[in-house]
């Protein structure tokens, strides 16, 4: 048997199978868990290429799988972020078994999973961008099954993400005719110029960003949550094989120039604008936005030791993201809106969800022992000699989201009725919120139990180390 068998054909096999049980919702998520952690324990102790004694009979995991002309290739090095994503899906499929009504997420989730795996394991590398483009269409049945939710925000999605797939398959073809160290300065202006518009479309780069806050505002927003931040996780990775393969990308001074610029415009535009919302939905979604940047500057920062800070963001990005949406499918639940001129007070009635909210966004912003503090301060240091304009600009996005987070807190507790109790009543949310408090207080207090997990997202990349 070859790993991606094991990774990728497998999930995606049963996982759109248990569309046949959407009608027995419990039967569908345990099974999609299951399969979830299955593959996150599989990818922990299973070795590829390598000979194992099983009694009688030796067997040996392949790293290679061919299937339509090309291969899909998981070597045991790429494990790791196997097991990231599909412990991703496993975290909000327990979220969604509590809080969301959607029937088809259990055989959506898994399925995703894989074909980011996928993403990652196909050879050449540029056929990741169908694949990519292939989870933003599974998604669309995930978003259309809820009744009156709005089209705007997925027909725009969903046309931003085919673009950028045309161009980075435009991209593929023009890299096909230059060397790895090309001399016609014409032609490797012509690439950088595609190259850019599809990850600018694909990657919700400023300023192709519009449909993420309508997203977050329209659809449900912690499923928006795993598919913006698994897909940007796929399309980063897709952008670190680009930079490891072609080494005059990787020394293009335009490039990092043209990095550092869109993602400081990133996290200006989308820290500052969040403090002018007024719908929790369009916060969450201005704070993705935000944080893309972050990432978008650590890419600009490759030749210097950015992609560690890169890979660094993931774990408490994810964790705290997870989280904030988590709180406010419950706030969506039970009040029906996430307006805030409909939530004043409610804060009060259900303290865990007040606090998993508070928490995640004050990781988000970089408030010091949280998780997300860490990486912060070292992207600030990195950039105070190489781009202190940056540097200035996260300071600025980070300011205006802190008046969003203020101004939500004041908002959820401003009210002249008691203090109700600290739990909402849902025993199981209210235990996996405070799990990821948790965790998140730990990460930041210990950010050396992660870092050697963020490095070794690394050992496929030579030389991006």
């Amino acid at each position: 048997m070859s790993a991606p068998v094991i990774w990728i054909l497998i999930p995606f096999i049963v996982s759109t199978s248990l569309t046949l049980l959407r009608n027995h919702r419990k039967v569908a998520y345990l099974t999609s868990i299951l399969l979830s952690i299955s593959m996150v324990l599989l990818a922990i102790i299973l070795p590829v290429d390598t000979v194992l004694n099983t009694g009688r009979l030796d067997s040996k995991i392949t790293s290679t799988f061919s299937i339509f002309g090309r291969e899909l290739v998981i070597q045991s090095q790429e494990l790791v972020v196997v097991a990231l994503v599909y412990a991703v899906a496993a975290f909000w499929l327990i979220g969604a078994f509590t809080t969301s009504r959607s029937s088809l997420f259990p055989s959506v989730a898994p399925a995703i999973a894989a074909l980011i795996v996928a993403s990652i394991a196909v050879q050449p590398f540029l056929y990741a961008a169908i694949l990519l483009e292939l989870v933003a269409i599974i998604t669309l049945a995930l978003f259309f099954e809820l009744p009156g939710s709005s089209n705007t925000g997925v027909l725009r999605f969903i046309t931003f993400q085919t673009i950028g797939m045309i161009f980075l398959l435009f991209c593929g073809w023009l890299l096909s005719g230059i060397d790895t160290a090309p001399s016609d300065m014409v032609a490797m202006s012509r690439v950088l110029l595609i190259l850019g518009l599809g990850f600018g479309f694909f990657l919700a780069l400023f300023p192709f960003y519009s449909w993420v806050p309508m997203l977050a505002e329209q659809e449900d927003t912690f499923l928006v949550g795993y598919v913006i931040l698994v897909m940007q996780t796929g399309i980063l990775i897709l952008g670190m094989q680009f930079l490891e393969n072609y080494a005059w990308l990787r020394n293009s001074v335009e490039l990092q120039r043209g990095l550092l610029i869109s993602g400081s415009v990133m996290v200006i535009t989308g820290g500052i604008w969040s403090g002018f919302q007024k719908d929790l939905g369009r916060i969450y979604g201005y704070a993705l936005i935000m944080e893309n940047g972050f990432s978008v500057i650590s890419m600009g920062l490759i030749t210097t030791g950015g992609s560690l800070l890169l890979t660094g963001m993931i774990i408490p990005r994810i964790l705290a993201f997870g989280i904030w949406g988590l709180c406010l499918a419950n706030y969506q639940g039970r009040h029906n809106s996430l307006h805030l001129d409909n939530l004043q007070g409610t804060g009060k009635t259900s303290i865990v969800f007040l606090l998993g909210l508070l928490i995640a966004q004050f990781s988000v912003g970089g408030l010091p022992l949280l998780a997300g503090f860490p990486q912060r301060l070292a992207l600030l240091q990195a950039l105070t000699t190489s781009a202190p304009l940056a540097g200035w600009a996260i300071l600025a996005g980070s300011g205006g989201f802190w008046i969003a987070a203020w101004m939500s807190l004041s908002t959820l507790i401003r009210s002249e009725e008691k203090w109700g109790k600290f739990l909402s009543g849902n025993l199981r949310v209210d235990l996996l919120v405070i799990m990821g408090v948790v965790l998140v207080v730990i990460l930041g207090l210990f950010p050396t139990i992660y870092a050697k997990f963020s490095g070794n997202i690394l050992l496929p990349f030579i030389h991006l180390q």
